[in-house]
């Protein structure tokens, strides 16, 4: 009977995601604001990096017109694994591209489903999935603004908060380093998400699990979380600090001030619905809506539930909490809570917060059905009475405005090259100094600035470019790459200085004679020490996920000892 149980929840978290990804049984990528072009083009730069050898990728060769950008030392590269691995599987990259939604869809029904499940039973899971899949932000990530990574983050968030409730009820390593590896994922999906989460995650550790259940183990939780981010710190700690050397403070100007896009309260509680942008004032065409259901569900499972017995009151009204407080981050209102937050300004648009509000809507929600699922006699009928409901709400909104065709595409060097719009929609990760040449890739790497000579033999690499020089006077030698800490240039073997010339492109001195020069990308100290840090941090993990002792030997005659994995 659990089993059937089981296969029946199953099925039904698998038909809801099936209903929300339909748009993708179309021929081709849907359009939104963000195209598939770029993501696919991205995808391509990855696999370029990876299949180089370059691990952790942190330079994108061929963005900028051919000049590159520290694009994977910024921008959240998760869902980009995730694609390149159905591509290395075999799939072209646009279809990894869908395969990779579709697969995404899935861990967010399913995380939400177990979270829900182990706190409230089975109809409470499948409520609180159905919720989540098709809650309206959701819908506008994917099919309207295409914002895959903050789709991806919002797909993890649910297995946190599982794994922490499975370390509070088990209270075993292994189910701390799967927390630990959730929170790892969950900063390489999206950095403002993460941010945003982290305080949410830490007041749950801390007041939002019962403590007959969790047992004084809230500081040793809290401890897996640490170990989380610090395995991160290969992206996490060289973006913080090398954000000076780029023009990522543009995306806290203009159009991207973080005043000029919070939602107002009807249009939270709103039916509004379009494929417009986020603008200024109330007439925004991009839907920023929880919806009145949503809403009223949220606010009568509190009132229901508020004074539930110990074990569900302290749940209910965290998450309670929760959900108020992300919804009074959405308003105007709160814009001195954004602004005194440190790098809290950089997310932009206040109401991509919602990512973080669909978990504690999803889980009221999970909860009220529960209950009326429960009120009758054990009959789960009015739960799924509800479920439907809650899922034809969101259903309606499914629909992706366009599509087109990618697998024509070329993914060349060449081709990426010729593409000015492969770095992104303000180019906030090219280098300070450099001037973009809108003419098109010039066709040339390396060549002579001033004094008597000539380049030959060039040899091009993903991070490096080899030269021949052939000088009658000193001259100086230009590489059309951006000029970025990392950038090292030898002469015949021996390091030499490496400049920034007036477009910010690397420039060198080069004497007389016939040299090799050689320019690299290499690990700046700091990015060197967080790739330590975070090598240290994994294996930290991966040695209590397989669960392994280390015992002495009890024969006296073989001193030493002997690993088992349990």
């Amino acid at each position: 009977m659990v089993r059937f149980r089981m296969c029946y929840a199953g099925a039904m978290v698998l038909i809801i995601c099936l209903l929300f990804i339909q748009p993708l049984l179309h021929p081709g990528n849907f359009q939104g604001h963000e195209t598939p072009a770029k993501t696919a083009i991205r995808v391509s730069q990855l696999d370029l990096n990876l299949k180089s050898g370059r691990i952790p990728p942190r330079w994108a060769p061929d963005f900028a017109g051919g000049l590159g950008t520290p694009f994977f030392n910024f921008y959240h590269p998760f869902f980009l694994y995730i694609c390149e691995i159905f591509h290395l599987a075999g799939f072209s990259i646009p279809l990894s591209i869908n395969i990779a939604i579709a697969f995404l869809t899935l861990a967010a029904g399913s995380g939400m489903y177990l979270f829900a499940r182990s706190v409230w039973g089975p109809t409470a899971g499948i409520a609180a999935a159905a919720v989540y899949i098709m809650f309206p932000y959701r819908i506008v990530q994917l099919y309207i603004r295409g914002a895959y990574a903050e789709f991806s983050a919002g797909a993890i968030l649910p297995w946190v908060f599982w794994a922490g409730t499975r370390y509070a009820q088990a209270r075993e390593k292994r189910s701390g380093a799967i927390f630990a590896l959730f929170i790892f994922v969950l900063v390489l999906s999206h950095n403002s998400i993460a941010l945003m989460s982290f305080p949410v995650i830490l007041m749950w550790i801390l007041t939002g699990i019962p403590g007959r259940i969790i047992r004084g183990r809230r500081s040793r939780l809290a401890a897996w979380m640490g170990l989380g981010v610090l395995s991160a710190s290969y992206f996490w700690f060289p973006a913080l600090y090398e954000m000076q050397y780029t023009r990522i403070q543009e995306m806290k100007t203009g159009y991207f001030r973080i005043s000029g896009h919070f939602a107002y309260l009807f249009q939270l509680i709103g039916d509004n619905w379009g494929f417009g942008p986020s603008i200024v004032g109330p007439d925004d065409r991009l839907p920023l809506q929880i919806g009145v259901l949503t809403c009223w569900f949220c606010a009568a499972s509190a009132w229901i539930l508020w004074n539930d017995p110990v074990e569900g009151r302290r749940r209910i009204r965290f998450w309670t909490t929760v959900f108020t407080g992300f919804l009074f981050l959405n308003l105007s209102v709160s814009e001195p809570v954004w602004n005194l937050i440190p790098g809290l300004s950089f997310s932009q648009f206040p109401w991509r917060s919602m990512t973080i509000l669909a978990v504690p809507a999803s889980i009221l929600i999970g909860a009220f059905t529960g209950r009326v699922a429960s009120s009758e006699s054990g009959s789960s009928l009015p739960g799924m009475i509800l479920i439907l409901i809650l899922s034809a709400y969101g259903i309606r909104y499914i629909n992706a405005p366009s599509h087109t065709d990618l697998n024509g595409l070329d993914f060349s060097r060449t081709a990426v090259r010729a593409n000015w719009e492969t770095t992104t929609a303000s180019n906030e990760y090219l280098p300070l100094r450099v001037r973009l040449e809108h003419a098109g890739y010039p066709g040339w790497s390396a060549r002579v600035l001033s004094g008597r000579g000539t380049v030959e033999k060039i040899r091009e690499r993903v991070e490096s470019v080899e030269i021949e020089v052939n000088a009658a006077t000193p001259v100086k030698i230009g590489f059309y790459r951006a000029f970025y800490p990392g950038w090292t240039v030898k002469i015949d073997g021996t390091e030499t200085p490496v400049s920034s010339g007036a477009e910010g492109r690397i420039e060198t001195t080069v004497p007389a004679g016939r040299h090799a020069v050689s320019v690299r990308f290499r690990e700046t100290p700091l990015r060197l020490a967080a790739n330590i840090l975070s090598a240290a941090g994994l294996a930290v993990i991966i040695f209590f996920l397989l669960n392994i002792r280390i015992r002495p030997l009890r024969n006296r005659k073989d001193p030493g000892f002997q690993i088992q994995f349990l």
